[in-house]
Protein backbone atom coordinates (compact mmCIF):
# COMPACT_ATOMS: atom_id res chain seq x y z
CA UNK A 1 0.00 0.00 0.00
CA UNK A 2 1.31 3.08 -1.25
CA UNK A 3 1.91 5.90 1.54
CA UNK A 4 1.47 3.46 4.91
CA UNK A 5 3.76 1.55 7.00
CA UNK A 6 3.76 -2.38 6.92
CA UNK A 7 4.51 -4.59 9.62
CA UNK A 8 6.07 -7.80 8.57
CA UNK A 9 5.18 -9.82 11.37
CA UNK A 10 1.31 -9.22 11.51
CA UNK A 11 0.76 -8.15 7.73
CA UNK A 12 -0.92 -5.18 9.12
CA UNK A 13 -1.23 -1.72 7.22
CA UNK A 14 -1.15 1.30 9.09
CA UNK A 15 -1.70 4.48 6.68
CA UNK A 16 0.25 7.77 7.29
CA UNK A 17 -1.19 10.98 8.43
CA UNK A 18 -2.15 13.56 6.07
CA UNK A 19 0.41 15.99 7.99
CA UNK A 20 3.38 13.70 9.19
CA UNK A 21 5.38 16.32 11.10
CA UNK A 22 4.40 19.00 13.22
CA UNK A 23 4.87 22.91 12.52
CA UNK A 24 9.10 22.03 13.50
CA UNK A 25 9.50 19.70 11.17
CA UNK A 26 9.16 16.86 13.80
CA UNK A 27 7.42 13.17 13.84
CA UNK A 28 3.84 13.55 14.79
CA UNK A 29 3.36 11.54 17.96
CA UNK A 30 0.56 9.49 19.22
CA UNK A 31 -0.21 8.37 23.26
CA UNK A 32 -1.76 4.90 23.18
CA UNK A 33 -3.96 3.51 26.07
CA UNK A 34 -5.35 0.21 25.85
CA UNK A 35 -7.54 -1.19 28.78
CA UNK A 36 -8.08 -4.56 29.84
CA UNK A 37 -9.08 -6.89 32.59
CA UNK A 38 -7.91 -10.66 34.14
CA UNK A 39 -4.51 -9.51 34.39
CA UNK A 40 -3.11 -7.36 37.14
CA UNK A 41 -0.83 -4.45 36.80
CA UNK A 42 2.32 -6.18 37.80
CA UNK A 43 1.88 -8.99 35.13
CA UNK A 44 1.20 -6.53 32.49
CA UNK A 45 4.04 -4.07 33.58
CA UNK A 46 6.33 -7.32 33.45
CA UNK A 47 4.91 -8.08 29.30
CA UNK A 48 5.63 -4.39 28.95
CA UNK A 49 9.66 -4.97 30.44
CA UNK A 50 10.24 -8.09 28.46
CA UNK A 51 9.51 -6.77 25.22
CA UNK A 52 10.82 -3.76 25.92
CA UNK A 53 13.67 -3.45 28.45
CA UNK A 54 14.11 -0.35 30.61
CA UNK A 55 13.34 -0.75 34.66
CA UNK A 56 10.66 -1.97 36.57
CA UNK A 57 9.19 0.33 39.36
CA UNK A 58 6.07 -1.02 41.35
CA UNK A 59 4.79 1.94 42.69
CA UNK A 60 1.68 0.40 44.38
CA UNK A 61 -0.29 -2.88 44.34
CA UNK A 62 -2.29 -1.61 41.76
CA UNK A 63 -0.10 0.60 39.86
CA UNK A 64 3.78 -0.13 38.31
CA UNK A 65 5.99 2.51 35.61
CA UNK A 66 8.32 0.82 33.20
CA UNK A 67 11.11 3.54 32.97
CA UNK A 68 13.87 4.09 30.19
CA UNK A 69 12.24 1.27 27.81
CA UNK A 70 13.33 1.67 23.80
CA UNK A 71 9.72 3.78 23.43
CA UNK A 72 10.08 5.86 26.79
CA UNK A 73 8.16 5.43 29.79
CA UNK A 74 5.11 3.30 30.74
CA UNK A 75 2.69 3.35 33.03
CA UNK A 76 0.51 0.11 34.14
CA UNK A 77 -2.39 0.80 36.61
CA UNK A 78 -5.89 -0.67 37.96
CA UNK A 79 -7.81 2.62 36.60
CA UNK A 80 -9.47 3.48 39.68
CA UNK A 81 -8.42 6.51 41.66
CA UNK A 82 -9.06 5.44 44.93
CA UNK A 83 -7.27 2.29 44.54
CA UNK A 84 -3.70 4.01 44.73
CA UNK A 85 -2.13 6.44 47.72
CA UNK A 86 -3.30 10.15 47.70
CA UNK A 87 -0.39 12.46 46.06
CA UNK A 88 -1.36 15.40 48.29
CA UNK A 89 1.94 16.75 49.63
CA UNK A 90 3.40 15.60 52.24
CA UNK A 91 2.63 17.82 54.71
CA UNK A 92 -1.11 18.85 53.94
CA UNK A 93 -3.72 18.40 56.09
CA UNK A 94 -5.87 15.50 56.09
CA UNK A 95 -10.00 16.01 55.49
CA UNK A 96 -10.70 16.05 59.61
CA UNK A 97 -10.31 20.20 60.64
CA UNK A 98 -10.55 20.67 64.30
CA UNK A 99 -10.46 24.79 64.69
CA UNK A 100 -10.87 24.10 69.10
CA UNK A 101 -7.08 21.70 69.00
CA UNK A 102 -5.49 21.97 65.68
CA UNK A 103 -2.84 19.27 67.38
CA UNK A 104 -5.50 16.86 67.66
CA UNK A 105 -7.53 17.46 64.68
CA UNK A 106 -3.91 16.64 63.10
CA UNK A 107 -3.34 13.87 64.71
CA UNK A 108 -7.06 12.09 64.02
CA UNK A 109 -6.52 13.56 60.24
CA UNK A 110 -3.26 11.48 60.19
CA UNK A 111 -4.67 7.95 61.34
CA UNK A 112 -8.23 8.37 59.19
CA UNK A 113 -5.58 8.95 56.56
CA UNK A 114 -3.61 5.92 57.70
CA UNK A 115 -6.67 3.74 57.54
CA UNK A 116 -7.57 5.08 54.34
CA UNK A 117 -4.23 3.99 52.38
CA UNK A 118 -4.33 0.34 54.04
CA UNK A 119 -7.37 0.01 52.91
CA UNK A 120 -6.52 1.50 49.33
CA UNK A 121 -5.24 -2.45 47.91
CA UNK A 122 -8.18 -3.97 49.21
CA UNK A 123 -10.56 -1.13 47.61
CA UNK A 124 -8.10 -2.06 44.36
CA UNK A 125 -8.47 -5.75 44.46
CA UNK A 126 -12.49 -5.12 44.35
CA UNK A 127 -12.71 -2.97 41.91
CA UNK A 128 -10.97 -4.79 39.52
CA UNK A 129 -13.37 -7.27 39.32
CA UNK A 130 -15.25 -4.57 36.87
CA UNK A 131 -12.42 -1.75 36.67
CA UNK A 132 -10.27 -1.68 33.83
CA UNK A 133 -6.54 -2.25 33.84
CA UNK A 134 -4.89 0.23 31.73
CA UNK A 135 -1.51 0.43 29.93
CA UNK A 136 -0.50 4.16 28.86
CA UNK A 137 2.06 4.39 26.47
CA UNK A 138 4.60 7.27 25.97
CA UNK A 139 4.28 9.41 22.95
CA UNK A 140 5.30 7.55 19.55
CA UNK A 141 5.82 8.60 16.39
CA UNK A 142 3.27 7.72 13.69
CA UNK A 143 5.61 5.08 12.00
CA UNK A 144 6.88 2.91 15.19
CA UNK A 145 3.60 2.41 16.09
CA UNK A 146 3.39 -1.21 14.72
CA UNK A 147 6.02 -1.64 17.50
CA UNK A 148 3.16 -2.11 20.08
CA UNK A 149 1.07 -5.13 18.25
CA UNK A 150 3.43 -7.62 19.72
CA UNK A 151 2.29 -6.20 23.14
CA UNK A 152 -1.39 -6.43 22.39
CA UNK A 153 -0.64 -10.14 21.23
CA UNK A 154 1.67 -10.86 24.39
CA UNK A 155 -1.32 -9.33 26.66
CA UNK A 156 -3.81 -11.37 25.02
CA UNK A 157 -1.32 -14.43 25.69
CA UNK A 158 -0.74 -14.00 29.68
CA UNK A 159 -4.48 -14.04 29.68
CA UNK A 160 -6.05 -10.29 29.71
CA UNK A 161 -9.73 -9.54 28.49
CA UNK A 162 -11.44 -7.37 26.67
CA UNK A 163 -14.83 -6.10 26.35
CA UNK A 164 -16.36 -9.19 25.01
CA UNK A 165 -15.20 -11.30 28.16
CA UNK A 166 -18.01 -9.60 30.30
CA UNK A 167 -21.52 -7.59 29.68
CA UNK A 168 -19.86 -5.59 32.69
CA UNK A 169 -16.91 -4.65 30.25
CA UNK A 170 -16.71 -1.32 28.41
CA UNK A 171 -13.40 -1.13 27.64
CA UNK A 172 -11.48 0.88 25.17
CA UNK A 173 -8.14 1.45 22.54
CA UNK A 174 -7.68 5.13 22.87
CA UNK A 175 -5.52 7.05 20.38
CA UNK A 176 -4.48 10.36 21.39
CA UNK A 177 -2.49 11.99 17.93
CA UNK A 178 -0.48 14.96 18.56
CA UNK A 179 -1.67 18.16 16.88
CA UNK A 180 0.04 19.07 13.21
CA UNK A 181 -0.34 22.63 13.61
CA UNK A 182 -2.41 25.16 16.17
CA UNK A 183 -3.37 27.90 14.01
CA UNK A 184 -7.14 28.77 13.61
CA UNK A 185 -7.34 27.77 10.09
CA UNK A 186 -6.32 24.11 10.80
CA UNK A 187 -8.00 24.29 14.09
CA UNK A 188 -11.50 25.73 12.29
CA UNK A 189 -10.99 22.69 9.98
CA UNK A 190 -11.01 20.09 13.04
CA UNK A 191 -14.10 21.35 13.89
CA UNK A 192 -16.51 21.54 10.89
CA UNK A 193 -15.29 17.98 10.14
CA UNK A 194 -16.43 16.77 14.08
CA UNK A 195 -19.88 19.00 13.43
CA UNK A 196 -20.00 16.97 9.94
CA UNK A 197 -19.39 13.51 11.24
CA UNK A 198 -20.70 13.56 14.84
CA UNK A 199 -24.35 12.77 13.76
CA UNK A 200 -23.20 9.77 11.94
CA UNK A 201 -20.76 8.93 14.45
CA UNK A 202 -23.55 8.90 17.26
CA UNK A 203 -25.95 6.94 15.21
CA UNK A 204 -23.21 4.18 14.41
CA UNK A 205 -22.29 4.09 17.96
CA UNK A 206 -26.13 3.55 19.23
CA UNK A 207 -26.85 0.81 16.69
CA UNK A 208 -23.54 -1.37 17.73
CA UNK A 209 -23.96 -0.49 21.28
CA UNK A 210 -25.49 -3.82 23.20
CA UNK A 211 -29.13 -3.76 23.43
CA UNK A 212 -29.42 -1.22 21.33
Amino acid sequence: MPGAVLNGRHGHHIPHAPHSTTTDGAPRTVGVEVEFANLDAPSAAAVVHRLYGGALEPEDPHRCRVTGTRLGDFSVELDMRSAHPDKAQDGEPGAVDMSVDKTVGKAVAKAVDGMVEALRPWWGNIGSLVMPFEIAAPPIPIARLAELEPLFAALSAQGAAGTGASPLFAFGLHLNPQVARTDGEYVLDHLKAFLLLAPGCAARSAWTRPGA
